[in-house]
């Protein structure tokens, strides 16, 4: 079970704001559903054998707790994953317990941010989940508001996971 939220969208889509529009809502939630009906489908279709590895590396260096300032950016953050293992290929569910931002207001793009980063770089299609951040950020660990600094962090992650996944492999 997981929560997310995103500091990554236009304003339309935040119920209450002055430029909240129902429309594009209903329409983010229709596309949600169609994109969720299809995945069920394809996954009815294609049963096979699977290995599982589950692990919950702790990556330094992605977050720090806002509340101790640069102090903590030593902070060692859970990873937890669960990797599916087929003959074809590999899913994998990252659930990323930080605010996974590193763009900032000045960012015009839609993007998926640190978690965009993070799956993109995975060697396999990968689901990744923000759950309950807290005091989690990546506002004393990042060093820039870039998409080079998305992939910094977002390398610092993979490397925890592949090593958790070769550890359990073995």
């Amino acid at each position: 079970v997981s929560a997310t939220h995103t500091h990554s969208a236009p304003g339309v889509h935040f119920y209450g704001k002055k430029d909240y529009s129902p429309a594009c809502a209903a329409q983010l939630t229709r596309r949600g559903a169609q994109a969720i009906s299809l995945a069920l489908e394809q996954a009815k279709n294609s049963v096979a054998p699977v290995r599982a590895l589950t692990a919950q590396p702790a990556v330094t260096g992605v977050a720090s707790l806002r509340n101790r300032g640069r102090a903590g950016a030593d902070f060692a953050m859970p990873l937890p994953f669960l990797r599916l293992e087929t003959g074809s290929g590999c899913l994998q569910l990252l659930r990323m317990a930080c605010h996974p931002t590193v763009l900032d207001e000045k960012n015009l793009r839609y993007s998926a941010d640190l978690a965009g980063a993070l799956r993109r770089r995975q060697n396999a299609v990968s689901l990744v989940l923000n759950g309950a951040c807290g005091d989690l950020s990546t506002r004393f660990t990042r060093s820039a508001s870039t998409p080079e600094e998305l992939d910094r962090l977002a390398q610092l992650a993979v490397c925890a996971v592949e090593n958790a996944a070769l550890c359990q492999a073995e």
